[in-house]
């Protein structure tokens, strides 16, 4: 690993407090890394996601009780998005499950493995079911922007992980979005790291591709709308509220949680909806903050960046429906002041109502 510090640090990388992620917070300008991402290449180093192979006889039908996505139709190579519900409804963590030919590998939030092992080990009785964290065997990496598809030999598919050979080594490449930002995810097997990284680094050298860290990452993740561990959820939000509704399958049959979420949408009893803001500030914002509507608090934001391309903060926010079914003034309690905000549509770049 002595090799990828080495290529780190003729980079610039600058890395942030324990517990940041990525763990490098930038390579000395975030904004133009932000808008290399955004317009044309960059990579990410995503050290610090874990990956959990569930393997055994048993192992599928465990994680199809323990889940609410439908996984039963999944090929070798596919990805789906889930996410482990609590009894009460409430969300554990969400995953990447990588289906295998016998077993199916999670890729978890970032320090999430040994967590998420504990609560599914929980669940093994008599089952034949092994969790093995594999997190030191392979690397994650995510390229971004329009140009990311030509720093590989071939169209890297959507949610299905296909094998590529890139700078003489074999790594898995697939597409994704939902709980990253749109872009393509490399598997690289620890051994082969180096080579890949050094393959990168002249790239960013003849400019065709920027190193980018957690602050150019999170402006994406949050204009995008990617829920995200300690920020959207935590074990105190429903589905509906952290931002996966749409992995929700109503057609899969019982799962932990499974009576509280169908009663949620059954009942019309979801108070809370995920949503996006526009803030009017400049300055840094550290969340939650209140939203306030007249001065009554009826939401929260979760995350919040300021977007360069924008001039403005967006934000990711729990708000009650009825403020996005009837929008009105809203501001949000920053410290001492307050700031006005508006709706914001996660798909559009300007706010919805003024």
């Amino acid at each position: 690993m002595n090799d990828i510090a080495t290529i780190f640090k003729k980079m610039g990388a600058r890395f942030g407090q324990s517990g940041t992620f990525p763990e490098i917070m930038d390579f000395g300008n975030w904004e133009d890394e932000y808008a290399a991402a955004r317009q044309q290449a960059a990579v990410f180093d995503l050290n610090g996601l874990n990956v959990i192979r569930v393997s055994g006889k048993d192992h599928a039908d465990l994680l199809h009780r323990l889940s609410m996505n439908e996984l039963r139709s999944m090929k070798p190579g596919d990805i789906l998005v889930n996410a482990f519900p609590d009894a009460k409804g409430k969300i554990v963590d969400a995953v990447y499950m990588v289906r295998r030919t016998d077993a199916i590998e999670l890729i978890t939030g970032y320090a999430r493995g040994a967590s998420l092992m504990a609560w599914l080990d929980k669940y093994i009785f008599i089952e034949d079911v092994s969790l093995t964290d594999i997190t030191g065997e392979v690397r994650l990496v995510l390229l971004t922007g329009p140009a990311a598809h030509q720093l590989l030999p071939l169209q890297a598919p959507e949610m299905h992980f296909h094998e590529h050979s890139l700078a003489g080594v074999t790594v898995e490449a697939a597409m994704v979005s939902g709980l990253l930002p749109k872009g393509v995810l490399l598997r690289i097997d620890q051994p082969q790291l180096h080579r890949v990284y050094a393959h990168f680094a002249d790239l960013a050298d003849a400019g065709r591709l920027t190193w980018a860290g957690a602050r150019a990452f999170h402006a994406l993740r949050i204009r995008e709308g990617i829920p995200m561990h300690g920020h959207e959820f935590g074990e105190d939000a429903n589905p509906y509220e952290a931002g996966l509704k749409s992995y929700i399958s109503y057609t899969k049959g019982c799962y932990i949680g499974q009576e509280v979420i169908a009663r949620l949408d059954t009942y019309d009893k979801v108070k809370y909806e995920y949503t996006g803001l526009w803030i009017n500030t400049r300055e840094p914002l550290t969340p939650p903050l209140p939203i306030l509507q007249d001065g009554r608090e009826v939401g929260v934001v979760t995350s919040a960046a300021f977007l360069p391309d924008a001039g403005k903060t967006a934000a990711i926010a729990r708000i009650r429906r009825k403020v996005i079914e009837a929008p009105g003034a809203i501001k949000v309690q920053a410290g001492p002041d307050t700031v006005e905000a508006e709706i914001r549509d996660f798909a559009s770049e300007e706010p919805q109502n003024g």
